[in-house]
């Protein structure tokens, strides 16, 4: 019974993502979406899970490079993956999440001020050294990030607005 629920969970997650590929017009943050959910899809058919520490080597800037600078300009996201359990969900985000760097600031929202952060080993640390995820991908206009806490793992494909 467990296996056929299994199933039916990726089946429906298969269909979900083909429905909304031909629904949205395909972006550079949407095609990273895409990619990760068929990688999702096929680590859930041979029963092994899904690398998000992992960083994609098709990302223009290498990982020992990454730096606020090369983060500077303002991101939007409106997709994402949660992992919850053995559970993935995707997101379809109405109203986006949106990340501003101007150098060593940031900010998650345009009415906030920006906080100082750095970058330690593509994790972004805010000045009150709490963890505000890890960057999974980056290119000229887009940034992939994850986050973990106790519940879940969340993944946000950005797209560089500016």
């Amino acid at each position: 019974m467990k296996a056929i629920n299994k199933i039916i969970i990726v089946v429906t997650f298969f269909m979900i993502t083909i429905f909304v590929n031909k629904s949205l017009a395909q972006s550079s943050a949407y095609q990273e979406y895409e990619k990760d959910s068929v990688l999702i899809l096929k680590s859930q058919i041979s029963n092994t899970k899904f690398n998000f520490d992992s960083y994609d080597t098709s990302s223009i800037i290498k990982e020992s490079d990454i730096s606020n600078e090369k983060l500077n300009g303002y991101w939007q996201s409106y997709k994402g993956l949660m992992l919850i359990g053995d559970q993935y969900l995707p997101m379809n985000l109405v109203n986006p999440l949106i990340i501003e760097i101007d150098n060593n600031k940031i900010r998650h929202n345009l009415d906030e001020k920006f906080e100082l952060f750095t970058i330690k080993e593509r994790t972004l640390i805010s000045k009150k050294k709490e963890k505000m995820g890890t960057i999974s991908k980056i290119t000229d206009k887009v940034l992939v990030i994850t986050l973990k806490n106790n519940i879940a793992i969340t993944r946000y494909y950005y797209e560089r607005k500016n």
